[in-house]
Formats: C-alpha cells, structure tokens, sequence
C-alpha cells in the first residue's frame, strides 16, 4: 500500500510539473511572438523637428489620408521592445520620412 503511494504521489508530481512547464512554454512563446506597433503621423505640422514629436503619433489613423506620395509621414513601426520616443529620438524630419511607410499630402 506504500508504494501504491509513493507511485501516485509520484503521477502528481509529474502532472503539476507538465502543466507548469507547459504553461511557461505557451507563455513565453506568446511573448516571443509580440509584434511591433503601428503608428501614424496625425498632425497637420511638417516645421522641422514636428515629424520626431511622439505627440504627433498614434495607434490609430484619425485621417486615412495614407497615399504613395506627400508632404508628411504616414505610419511608422515602432519594433517591440522599443517605444515611440526611442525610435524617433533626434530624428530630423527627413530621417523620419525615410521610416515611414506611405505618405500623406
């Protein structure tokens, strides 16, 4: 009877651990797999220095003026682990035009 015990003390060690392991696999996996944030450019000013202003972005497009060509940046990722200040920090106006995807008139 001691060993019956000892043997599904055992299991349940095993169990507990094979869903903890699991748990922390399927956790770091979704972490792994974060991806970068999308910003958009949504301010009329195009004065240099305006376009490296993080108050001028956001997570979402107020405009949907996005087009192939233009005078101001469109959106830019910012790459996780990064924050919009990190990638726009001493960025001049055309450094900025050159991160972003499309532009707006």
């Amino acid at each position: 009877m001691k060993k019956i015990k000892i043997n599904v003390m055992a299991l349940v060690a095993l169990a507990v651990a094979g869903v903890t392991g699991a748990t922390l696999t399927s956790a770091g996996v979704a972490k792994s797999n974060t991806q970068s944030q999308t910003y958009y450019y949504n301010s009329t000013e195009t004065n240099e220095g305006e376009f490296a202003q993080p108050s001028n972005w956001s997570t979402s497009d107020s405009s949907n003026e996005c087009q192939s060509d233009g005078d101001r940046p469109c959106h830019i990722e910012v790459p996780t682990g990064q924050t919009i200040n990190q990638v726009l920090a001493n960025k001049s106006n055309d450094e900025v035009l050159e991160m972003s995807t499309d532009r707006k008139p």
